[in-house]
């Protein structure tokens, strides 16, 4: 039997995969039948490369704008560039040359002569006209579809994009709602456990209750450093009693010592070193319990300080999500006009005769 929780995630589970699905089809790539018009007459340029024969027009919505810059990042990866003719690419890629080496003297961007974008008289209102050459009408054709491609392509590559974004939000958002509850039963466990170690502290270190609560951390680490400094001083210091009686030990069985007087003081030496010897070992099993209990106490501060960072985190990484999400869903379920499907005006591509001045 499903619960009423279970009905409303699969409810929930439903409509993201209804939406995103509806999401998919809007990002395909739009099917048009663009109608090519060819002029009977010719037109004059002033290009000065003598293997242009046709120059092709047609109008774009205004929104549609690129900047000149990348054009040459965008040509060759159109699935056009194949069709076409082999002169067509390598008239392209001497214009790049060309260009590439007034740009690096200029020391500025100028710009590709064989895609242009413009609005001059005949445009009509609210399009850009966009200008492209070819060594051929076929290769024309091929240039004008390879362009309005390279928009189809923004929008389908920025939906992905989006679509990756919204899912890796998501992700994020699933995974911090099981983390946070568990960091939060962490945390109160570990400022209970905390809470312990400090009064059972407090009852062997008197003073420590007094301490302001936030000055507690440091406190334990400072008395952690003192404690292991006395522990290594307190070796020191017995290796230094230990050497002396073995050398005590070493006077006696030597057996060069004659008077029973030096004996028995030798012997009262060993006595009184063997009585230091177990106040400084009590000392040193004083210390250890002490810094054992005081490294306890900072674990288990440690451990409360880390889960309540990284509950922090996790609620800054789920807001931050959300946020994400939110402006994700929002774009998608009202895309501006730059994602909406490239429009080209009346479906037309007029192409012209080119005669060279």
């Amino acid at each position: 039997m499903i619960t009423l929780r279970k009905s409303q995630l699969l409810m929930a589970l439903a409509a993201a995969c209804i939406f995103s699905a509806a999401y998919g089809q809007q990002s395909d790539k739009p099917k048009r039948q663009l109608q090519f018009k060819v002029a009977s007459g010719s037109i004059k340029i002033a290009e000065g490369y003598s293997e242009i024969t046709h120059m092709g027009h047609f109008h774009l919505k205004e929104d549609r704008k690129f900047k000149e810059s990348w054009i040459n990042e965008w040509l060759t990866l159109t699935s056009q560039w194949k069709e076409m003719s082999e002169e067509q690419r390598q008239f392209i890629l001497k214009l790049q040359n060309d260009y590439k080496y007034r740009n690096t003297a200029r020391k500025k961007n100028i710009g590709y002569p064989f895609v242009t974008q413009a609005s001059y008289i005949g445009t009509p209102a609210g399009t850009v006209t966009y200008q492209v050459l070819g060594v051929s009408e076929e290769d024309v054709r091929k240039m004008a579809e390879a362009v309005i491609e390279r928009f189809d392509n923004r929008i389908h590559d920025t939906r992905k994009v989006n679509q990756k974004n919204l899912d890796l939000n998501k992700n994020v958002i699933a995974e911090a709602e099981i983390m946070l509850p568990k960091l939060e039963r962490e945390s109160k466990q570990l400022e209970m456990l905390t809470d312990q170690k400090m009064i059972e502290y407090a009852k062997a270190n008197y003073g420590i209750d007094s301490l302001d609560k936030n000055k507690i951390y440091d406190y334990i680490r400072k008395s952690m450093e003192e404690l292991a400094s006395y522990m290594r001083l307190i070796n020191f210091e017995l290796i230094g009693l230990q050497a002396r009686m073995d050398s005590i030990d070493k006077f006696k069985s030597d057996g060069n010592i004659s008077d029973p007087g030096t004996m028995i003081k030798l012997d009262q030496m060993l006595i009184a070193d063997e009585i230091e010897r177990a106040g400084i070992l009590a000392r040193r099993k004083a210390y250890e319990t002490s810094f054992k209990q005081t490294e306890e106490l900072y674990k288990v501060m440690k451990s409360r300080d880390d889960a309540a960072m990284q509950k922090g985190k996790w609620q800054e990484k789920l807001e931050k999500a959300k946020k994400a999400k939110k402006s994700i869903e929002r774009f998608q379920a009202n895309p501006p006009k730059s994602m909406q499907p490239v429009e080209v005006y009346e479906n037309k591509v007029f192409i012209w005769q080119v005669k060279q001045d």
